[in-house]
């Protein structure tokens, strides 16, 4: 038994993750341009940029919207990892639904899941915890 589930779980693991719009995403789009995002579709994401919040990709994601964005160092990931990586987990520490890593590329990488269908005042309390947390990052940033 205890081998089956090894082995499911290395199949679950090695499945390719899904690249595509959630499937809301006219609702979604509607959401983000209310708050002065530009929403653009592309065939794998909603790409979300914005003047004073951080851009952002939304993607389906295991039954929910995965919101992903990138944070760009003033020094390449090799010369300063060990700060990058104290930084991505100072962000976890103080963060309400999002989580900070540093990629296989080394960028640092801030995403958050959001359950379930889109449903208006969820993802807005969602969103304004994303933009808690994404303030954060920003006030950090000065630090990589």
């Amino acid at each position: 038994m205890r081998a089956i589930l090894i082995v499911a779980l290395i199949l679950i693991g090695a499945a390719p993750l899904s690249a595509a719009p959630p499937e809301e995403a006219a609702e979604v789009t509607a959401h983000l341009e209310f708050f002065g995002y530009e929403v653009t579709p592309t065939d794998e994401v909603l790409r979300a940029v914005h003047a004073s919040n951080l851009n952002i990709a939304v993607k389906a994601h295991r039954g929910g919207m995965l919101l992903l964005s990138f944070l760009g160092s003033k020094t390449p990931a090799e010369e300063n990892r060990a700060q990058l990586l104290e930084f991505a987990n100072d962000l976890n520490v103080n963060a309400s639904v999002s989580r900070s890593y540093i990629d296989k590329d080394g960028d640092l990488a801030l995403e958050a899941w959001f359950p379930g269908t889109y449903d208006k005042t969820r993802f807005s309390l969602f969103l304004e915890e994303w933009h808690r947390d994404t303030i954060m990052q920003r006030m950090f940033q000065d630090r990589i």
